[in-house]
């Protein structure tokens, strides 16, 4: 499995952001324009798919798709 890949058509599915706009040093909020909203559906379809959860003290350090991967990363 490529976590990377499976990380961006995610991210892409989650903000209609094509993959190919999608890099790893983008900000969710000022890069990719996420809402408060889709954020929390990102994270919930990522721990779905890896079958992994984020707690409370990672989530507010998740800025860049770049943050998102390492975390993932780190729990598999």
């Amino acid at each position: 499995m490529n976590i990377e890949a499976t990380i961006l058509k995610i991210i892409s599915k989650v903000s209609s952001v094509g993959i190919s706009d999608i890099h790893l040093q983008s900000y969710f909020i000022n890069d990719l324009n996420f809402t408060a909203f889709e954020f929390a559906e990102l994270l919930n379809r990522i721990e779905h798919e890896f079958n992994i959860e984020f707690t409370s003290f990672e989530e507010p350090h998740i800025h860049t798709v770049e943050d998102i991967i390492k975390q993932v990363q780190l729990k598999l």
